[in-house]
C-alpha cells in the first residue's frame, strides 16, 4: 500500500512538473515571439529612416540640379525615377510606400513638421501601416509627431538654397564685367541693370524692388525664375554706388529682411576694374533666347542687326545643372547653346556689310566636337567657291570618321581674297594645330589674320594659347558684300556641316593679341 501511494505521488509530481515546465516554455516562447517581433520591427526602423536619408540626399542634388523640388508621385509617394534611385527606395521597411510632400510654391518653407518650416517631408505608416490623422491633419502640409508609431524626416534644404543663391549673385557679379567688355562701355550705371524701385521708378542710389528684365538681363537672357527671385521667393537686390556696401548684388536670405543671414557679392563696375583688353565684337553669338525665336535668329552688331535663320533641325539647348553641368567654363547652368547634328544643320545670317573683314579680323568660339568628325567641318565660315573665304573649323584626320572610332579632329582656320591670291600661291592660307581635340569635351579656339605681320599671317589659338602661326601670306580678306555668314557649315550651308556644340561664337575685325584672346576666352558669355 505504501509503495502504491509512493508511486501516485510521485506521478502526481511528475505531472505538476511536466505542467510547470510546459507553461515556462509557452512563456519564453511568447517572450521571444515578442522580442523578435520587437527586434524585427526596431530593424524595420533602422531599414525606413536609412532610406528616408537616401531619398533626402537625392531630394538635395535634385534641387540643386532643378532649382525646385520633383512633386509627389501618385496618391503622395517618392518620385523615386525621377531622383534617379531604385524602386526600394519608394518603400519603408514593411514594404509600404513612403510618403512624401512638398513645398509646390518653392519658398522652402510651405510644409509644417512640428512647427518648423522645411522644404519637404517625409513619412512612414510605421508598424500599424497607418499614417495617424494627427500626423497629417486638415490640409496637408501640417505634421505633428504625437507619439505614435509614424516616422516623419523633414528636408530643410537650407545649406543647398545657400549655394544656389551664392553662385547666382557671383554669376550675376561676373556677368556686369563681360557686359561692360562687351558693349565697351566705362562704366556700369544703375540704369544698364534698369535698377527700379517697387513703384517701378529709377532709382540711382540703389533699390529693393528686384531686378527687372531689360538691360543686362536683356543682353544675356538671363532666366527670370534663376536670376531674379532667390530660393526662397525674394527679389535679388542691385545695391548702387550710394548704398552700402556700394555696387553689390544682394540675397535677403532665408529670413526675407535685411538682416545678418543676408547674402551679398560686390560687382566690379568700371572698364578698368573688369579688365576687358580685347575691343567690343564685331557680333557676338550667345545664343540666348534675346537672340532666337523660333527659327530666326537676330544678332547685334555696332552698325545695326543682323537677321539670320536656324536651317534643318538645329537645336538651341540649354546647359544642364547641377553635378550634370555641361557647358563651358566660361558660362553657367541655365544658359544655351547650339547643337547640331552633322546632316544639313546649320545656321545662315543674311548679308549687311557687317561681316566683311576686308583687313585684320579674329574668329573665336568655344564648341564640343561630337559624333562624326568631318574632314573639312566649319564652325564660323564665310565663303563663295573655291577662292573668296574665312573660317574657322573642326578638322578631321581623313574624309569622315567618327567619335567612337578613334577618330580624333584638329582646330584650323584659313583665309583666301579671291583667285589672283590663289595664283600667286595663297592656296596654303590655311593652317591647322597639331592639337587633338579630345571628343566630347569644351575647347576655345580663335583664329587670327594679320593682313600686316610678316606680310600678312594667320595664326591659331586652342585654349588661349598659341599653336600655330603661318606668316608671309600674299593673301587678304575677301570683302565681296554678298557673301552670306555660316555657322555650322561651308559655303552658305552647302558641305562642310560641323556635329557637335558651338556657343559664344565672335567676330572681331581687329587682329587680337594672345592676352586679348585668353580675355575673350575667360569672359565669353
Amino acid at each position: 500500500m505504501k509503495c502504491s501511494k509512493a508511486a501516485a505521488d510521485n506521478r502526481g509530481f511528475s505531472l505538476l512538473l511536466v505542467l510547470i515546465m510546459m507553461s515556462a516554455v509557452t512563456i519564453g516562447l511568447v517572450m521571444l515571439t515578442r522580442s523578435a517581433f520587437k527586434g524585427e520591427n526596431f530593424s524595420k526602423n533602422e531599414v525606413t529612416v536609412a532610406r528616408m536619408n537616401v531619398v533626402a540626399k537625392a531630394l538635395g542634388q535634385y534641387y540643386l540640379g532643378h532649382r525646385n523640388l520633383p512633386g509627389p508621385g501618385a496618391n503622395s509617394r517618392v518620385p523615386v525615377a525621377r531622383l534617379s534611385l531604385q524602386a526600394k527606395y519608394g518603400l519603408d521597411g514593411w514594404g509600404k510606400f513612403l510618403h512624401y510632400n512638398y513645398d509646390s510654391i518653392s519658398s522652402l518653407r510651405g510644409i509644417s513638421v512640428d512647427g518648423k518650416a522645411v522644404a519637404a517631408v517625409l513619412a512612414s505608416s510605421g508598424s500599424n501601416q497607418e499614417i495617424e490623422a494627427a500626423t497629417r491633419p486638415g490640409n496637408g502640409t501640417i505634421y505633428l509627431d504625437v507619439g505614435n508609431d509614424d516616422i516623419l524626416m523633414p528636408v530643410t534644404l537650407q545649406s543647398e538654397a545657400v549655394a544656389l543663391a551664392t553662385t547666382t549673385l557671383h554669376n550675376l557679379a561676373r556677368k556686369t564685367c563681360s557686359y561692360i567688355c562687351v558693349n565697351g562701355e566705362s562704366v556700369l550705371d544703375d540704369d544698364d541693370l534698369d535698377a527700379t524701385d517697387a513703384m517701378g521708378a529709377l532709382d540711382g542710389d540703389g533699390f529693393t524692388g528686384g531686378l527687372s528684365q531689360v538691360g543686362l538681363f536683356l543682353e544675356f537672357s538671363l532666366n527670370t525664375a534663376t536670376y531674379a527671385i532667390d530660393p526662397w521667393g525674394n527679389s535679388y537686390q542691385w545695391l548702387g554706388d550710394s548704398s552700402l556696401p556700394a555696387n553689390s548684388f544682394r540675397s535677403l536670405g532665408p529670413d526675407g529682411v535685411v538682416s545678418g543671414d543676408d547674402i551679398i557679392v560686390g560687382a566690379r563696375t568700371t572698364l578698368v576694374a573688369c579688365g576687358c583688353s580685347f575691343p567690343p565684337p564685331l557680333s557676338l553669338f550667345t545664343f540666348e533666347a534675346n537672340q532666337i525665336q523660333g527659327n530666326i535668329i537676330t544678332v547685334k552688331t555696332p552698325y545695326g542687326e543682323s537677321i539670320g535663320t536656324l536651317e534643318g533641325d538645329t537645336s538651341v539647348v540649354a546647359y544642364q545643372t547641377g553635378a550634370d553641368y555641361d557647358g563651358p567654363p566660361t558660362s553657367s547652368a541655365g544658359e544655351y547653346a547650339v547643337y547640331f547634328d552633322g546632316n544639313h544643320d546649320y545656321i545662315i545670317m543674311d548679308q549687311p556689310p557687317y561681316f566683311v573683314l576686308d583687313e585684320d579680323f579674329t574668329l573665336s568660339a568655344w564648341f564640343k566636337t561630337t559624333g562624326v568628325l568631318n574632314q573639312y567641318a566649319k564652325v564660323i565660315s564665310r565663303r563663295i567657291g573655291s577662292y573668296k573665304y574665312y573660317f574657322l573649323g573642326s578638322k578631321g584626320n581623313s574624309g569622315t570618321t567618327r567619335c567612337d572610332n578613334g577618330g580624333v579632329a584638329h582646330p584650323y582656320g584659313g583665309v583666301l581674297g579671291g583667285q589672283d591670291d590663289y595664283n600667286m600661291g595663297g592656296h596654303q592660307t590655311s593652317t591647322r594645330t597639331i592639337i587633338s581635340m579630345p571628343c566630347g569635351e569644351w575647347h576655345h579656339v580663335a583664329v587670327v589674320f594679320d593682313h600686316e605681320l610678316a606680310g600678312s599671317s594667320l595664326s591659331i589659338y586652342y585654349d588661349g594659347i598659341l599653336q600655330e602661326i603661318r606668316s608671309g601670306l600674299p593673301v587678304s580678306a575677301p570683302n565681296d558684300e554678298d557673301i552670306k555668314l555660316t555657322i555650322g557649315a561651308d559655303s552658305g550651308g552647302g558641305s562642310g556641316f560641323f556635329q557637335g556644340w558651338i556657343d559664344n561664337a565672335a567676330l572681331f575685325d581687329e587682329a587680337l593679341t594672345g592676352e586679348q584672346i585668353i580675355s575673350v576666352m575667360d569672359r565669353s558669355e
